[in-house]
Protein backbone atom coordinates (compact mmCIF):
# COMPACT_ATOMS: atom_id res chain seq x y z
CA UNK A 1 0.00 0.00 0.00
CA UNK A 2 1.49 3.31 -1.03
CA UNK A 3 1.41 6.31 1.23
CA UNK A 4 -1.03 9.09 0.51
CA UNK A 5 0.27 12.46 -0.53
CA UNK A 6 0.75 14.61 2.62
CA UNK A 7 -1.24 17.44 1.04
CA UNK A 8 -4.22 15.12 0.54
CA UNK A 9 -3.94 13.87 4.12
CA UNK A 10 -3.81 17.48 5.37
CA UNK A 11 -6.87 18.34 3.25
CA UNK A 12 -8.77 15.47 4.90
CA UNK A 13 -7.60 16.72 8.31
CA UNK A 14 -8.85 20.25 7.63
CA UNK A 15 -12.12 18.93 6.18
CA UNK A 16 -12.67 16.71 9.21
CA UNK A 17 -11.89 19.51 11.65
CA UNK A 18 -14.27 21.86 9.82
CA UNK A 19 -16.94 19.17 9.75
CA UNK A 20 -16.64 18.60 13.52
CA UNK A 21 -16.68 22.36 14.17
CA UNK A 22 -19.90 22.64 12.12
CA UNK A 23 -21.40 19.69 13.99
CA UNK A 24 -20.90 21.44 17.32
CA UNK A 25 -21.67 24.96 16.11
CA UNK A 26 -24.83 24.22 14.13
CA UNK A 27 -25.91 21.57 16.63
CA UNK A 28 -26.12 24.38 19.19
CA UNK A 29 -28.55 26.42 17.08
CA UNK A 30 -32.29 26.39 17.92
CA UNK A 31 -33.13 24.89 14.53
CA UNK A 32 -31.25 21.71 15.52
CA UNK A 33 -33.89 20.87 18.15
CA UNK A 34 -35.97 18.06 16.69
CA UNK A 35 -34.37 18.40 13.26
CA UNK A 36 -34.76 14.66 12.60
CA UNK A 37 -37.49 12.46 14.02
CA UNK A 38 -36.64 9.07 15.49
CA UNK A 39 -35.45 6.66 14.02
CA UNK A 40 -34.20 8.88 11.17
CA UNK A 41 -32.01 10.72 13.69
CA UNK A 42 -30.02 7.52 14.29
CA UNK A 43 -29.36 7.19 10.55
CA UNK A 44 -28.23 10.84 10.51
CA UNK A 45 -25.90 10.20 13.47
CA UNK A 46 -24.44 7.10 11.80
CA UNK A 47 -23.95 8.95 8.52
CA UNK A 48 -22.27 12.00 10.03
CA UNK A 49 -19.92 10.03 12.24
CA UNK A 50 -19.24 7.52 9.47
CA UNK A 51 -18.10 10.40 7.30
CA UNK A 52 -15.82 11.64 10.08
CA UNK A 53 -14.35 8.13 10.39
CA UNK A 54 -13.71 7.99 6.64
CA UNK A 55 -11.92 11.34 6.73
CA UNK A 56 -9.74 10.12 9.61
CA UNK A 57 -9.03 6.90 7.69
CA UNK A 58 -7.24 8.98 5.08
CA UNK A 59 -5.67 11.37 7.62
CA UNK A 60 -4.03 8.32 9.23
CA UNK A 61 -3.02 6.97 5.80
CA UNK A 62 -5.46 4.02 5.93
CA UNK A 63 -4.04 2.71 9.20
CA UNK A 64 -4.99 2.58 12.89
CA UNK A 65 -8.69 1.60 12.63
CA UNK A 66 -9.10 1.21 16.40
CA UNK A 67 -7.64 4.67 17.02
CA UNK A 68 -10.01 6.12 14.42
CA UNK A 69 -13.06 4.45 15.97
CA UNK A 70 -11.91 5.60 19.43
CA UNK A 71 -11.51 9.20 18.28
CA UNK A 72 -14.96 9.16 16.69
CA UNK A 73 -16.44 7.61 19.85
CA UNK A 74 -14.87 10.38 21.96
CA UNK A 75 -16.18 13.02 19.56
CA UNK A 76 -19.66 11.48 19.72
CA UNK A 77 -19.55 11.42 23.53
CA UNK A 78 -18.41 15.07 23.58
CA UNK A 79 -21.32 15.94 21.27
CA UNK A 80 -23.81 14.23 23.56
CA UNK A 81 -22.35 15.94 26.65
CA UNK A 82 -22.45 19.26 24.79
CA UNK A 83 -26.17 18.71 24.17
CA UNK A 84 -26.81 18.49 27.92
CA UNK A 85 -26.14 22.22 28.13
CA UNK A 86 -28.30 23.27 25.19
CA UNK A 87 -31.94 24.36 25.55
CA UNK A 88 -34.30 21.78 24.11
CA UNK A 89 -31.53 19.20 23.59
CA UNK A 90 -30.58 16.18 25.63
CA UNK A 91 -27.89 13.52 25.68
CA UNK A 92 -28.91 10.08 24.47
CA UNK A 93 -26.83 6.91 24.77
CA UNK A 94 -28.57 5.47 21.71
CA UNK A 95 -27.34 8.47 19.70
CA UNK A 96 -23.80 7.69 20.84
CA UNK A 97 -24.23 4.03 19.88
CA UNK A 98 -25.38 5.18 16.43
CA UNK A 99 -22.28 7.42 16.23
CA UNK A 100 -19.92 4.54 17.01
CA UNK A 101 -21.80 2.12 14.76
CA UNK A 102 -21.64 4.67 11.98
CA UNK A 103 -17.87 4.92 12.48
CA UNK A 104 -17.36 1.15 12.47
CA UNK A 105 -19.25 0.38 9.27
CA UNK A 106 -17.13 2.34 6.76
CA UNK A 107 -13.91 1.32 8.51
CA UNK A 108 -14.87 -2.37 8.22
CA UNK A 109 -15.79 -1.89 4.55
CA UNK A 110 -12.54 -0.02 3.83
CA UNK A 111 -10.43 -2.70 5.55
CA UNK A 112 -12.25 -5.49 3.70
CA UNK A 113 -11.82 -3.63 0.42
CA UNK A 114 -8.13 -3.15 1.05
CA UNK A 115 -7.68 -6.86 1.85
CA UNK A 116 -9.66 -7.89 -1.23
CA UNK A 117 -7.61 -5.60 -3.46
CA UNK A 118 -4.30 -6.87 -2.07
CA UNK A 119 -5.26 -10.56 -2.42
CA UNK A 120 -3.22 -12.15 -5.16
CA UNK A 121 -0.67 -9.32 -5.14
CA UNK A 122 2.99 -10.05 -4.67
CA UNK A 123 5.19 -8.09 -2.29
CA UNK A 124 5.92 -5.70 -5.15
CA UNK A 125 2.22 -4.89 -5.48
CA UNK A 126 2.07 -6.58 -8.90
CA UNK A 127 -0.60 -9.21 -9.36
CA UNK A 128 0.89 -12.69 -9.56
CA UNK A 129 -0.30 -15.10 -12.29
Amino acid sequence: MSELNPIIRFAFLLSGALFIYCLFHYGAQPIAVGLFASPIDKIAHAGVFGLIAMMLWFVFDRRYPLLIISLVAITGAADEIHQLFLPGRSADVSDWIADVSGACLPIIVLIASRKKNSKGMGSSGIKAN
